[in-house]
């Protein structure tokens, strides 16, 4: 106690003292500083200009009118100097104003515009040679020809504004070429149009004639209308500059695919024939050497499951089949998973994974002995495992799995005496998930969401 006194007398007999000191030194401190110099700052030299050489200098661009100002009512965020020079003597009332009218007809709202004119400002042009397209021209023309409705003109526009880039006959002579090439129909063209718009921006006439000539040296047995019906469903096919096609078609037959089986894919599941050629190889690899599965029957698994081919080995295979070692399916195990039920293996990581941590740790079922393992994993966790599978916990004697997955909910809460309102409110409590693997990627991914069931 008397130790810290002192310190504490000791501190306060020193304050002044440190007060006096630091006040000096701060006054020492301003009287020695330096008024800062500034120093003239000589020009650089400039460069000798060679002889010959005349100095180019881009006059300023002049701005719009005033007028122009008024299709800020009309397009959010318009500015004009983007459009500068594209606008720059025309006049708004003869040159602008009717396509944007038209737009307005066939149903674009204030962001569709704004979207629009950011992306691909010459659409808006009319009656001037500075047009390739007007909506006037593509209108008339997608109507007349294909039946379209504004919706499907519309969709064509926001998905592939740069058909403005084109002239009329351009556009026309593409859709020539689908017809004469893979032998569409009108409707079939429209299709393609409609859900792929973006294949009119290749020159296709060299590059689809060469495709399509190597997948028919492939597959002889194949007729032009065949691949061309195939192609009208799965429309990225058009677009193939690196001849994945029939490269993978070549591969598919070295791993003892037929004709048919191969043609089975292609009109069912187009996806597989865009991968990758090297990845669709090593995926099939992989699945031979190290899930051991006979190579005999990789044609018909693939043929039958054909999301199988979006799997890739380095990631999606590679974990599935870490996970089911984990739980203790290896070995024959495993290839016989594979080989009896394929479609666990298009099922997700994370759904797969739930439903082999509830199987073996709610359940307490036996993987090596349970009839009922490993079929139970082709049934959604969140609409039939979990719920079905708490109501019969608190059974005495439950039943087999196989005798009640078939049945509807109403049938199974009858069979057992449950509440259907309990059997929703536990299927409530998890979101729906389909559980797929599937690489969507940006050319399959319309497809998917709306092509194959829009009405056009």
């Amino acid at each position: 106690m008397l130790s810290i006194a002192f310190r504490f007398a000791r501190k306060k007999t020193l304050a002044p003292f440190f007060s006096f000191a630091y006040a000096q030194a701060t006054q020492a401190t301003q009287a020695a500083k330096v008024e800062p110099v500034e120093l003239e700052k000589k020009p650089k030299p400039s460069k000798p200009m060679k002889e010959g050489k005349q100095v180019i200098v881009t006059p300023p661009v002049p701005s719009l009118p005033k007028e122009f100002d008024i299709l800020k009512e009309f397009i959010p965020n318009f500015k004009g100097s983007k459009v500068n020079e594209l606008y720059l003597d025309l006049s708004l009332e003869k040159n602008i104003m009717p396509s944007l009218r038209k737009f307005q007809e066939l149903g674009f709202n204030k962001f569709q515009l704004g979207f629009l004119f950011n992306k691909r400002p010459i659409a808006f042009l009319s009656d001037t040679p500075k047009a390739k397209l007007t909506i006037a021209e593509l209108e008339k023309y997608l109507k007349t020809t294909f039946s379209m409705t504004d919706g499907n003109v519309r969709s064509v526009i926001l998905r592939h504004n740069y058909i403005f880039e084109f002239t009329l006959p351009e556009i026309q002579q593409r859709m020539e070429i689908l017809r004469n090439e893979l032998q569409l129909t009108d409707g079939e063209v429209k299709r393609v149009l409609y859900i792929y718009p973006i294949f009119i921006q290749k020159n296709l006439e060299t590059m689809l004639k060469e495709n399509l000539r190597n997948l028919e040296s492939w597959l002889p047995s194949l007729k032009r209308r065949q691949i061309g019906l195939a192609y009208a469903r799965f429309p990225f096919l058009i677009q193939d500059p690196n001849g994945r096609a029939h490269e993978n078609a070549r591969i598919l037959l070295n791993y003892g695919f037929s004709e048919e089986q191969i043609y089975t894919i292609l009109k069912k599941f187009g996806e597989a024939f865009y991968q990758r050629p090297g990845g669709t190889r090593t995926m099939l690899q992989y699945v031979i050497d190290e899930i051991k599965v006979p190579p005999k029957e990789i044609p018909a698994i693939f043929t039958e499951h054909r999301r199988l081919f979006v799997q890739n080995p380095s990631t999606m295979l590679r974990r599935k089949k870490q996970l089911f070692e984990h739980f203790g399916i290896e070995g024959d195990d495993l290839m016989r998973l594979f080989v009896r039920h394929p479609r666990v293996w298009i099922k997700s990581i994370g759904s797969t994974d739930l439903k082999l941590k509830y199987l073996k740790q709610r359940w307490r079922m036996d993987f090596k002995k349970d009839p009922d393992f490993p079929g139970i994993l082709n049934y959604n966790y969140g609409e039939t495992i979990r719920p079905r599978g708490e109501l019969l916990l608190g059974m005495a004697l439950r039943p087999a799995w196989r005798e009640h997955v078939l049945l509807t909910d109403e049938e199974f809460c009858k069979k057992y005496g449950f509440e259907l309102e309990e059997l929703q409110k536990l299927k409530a409590e998890k979101p729906f998930s389909n559980e797929l693997d599937m690489i969507l990627r940006s050319w399959t991914r319309f497809l998917h969401n709306h092509g194959r069931h829009a009405k056009y």
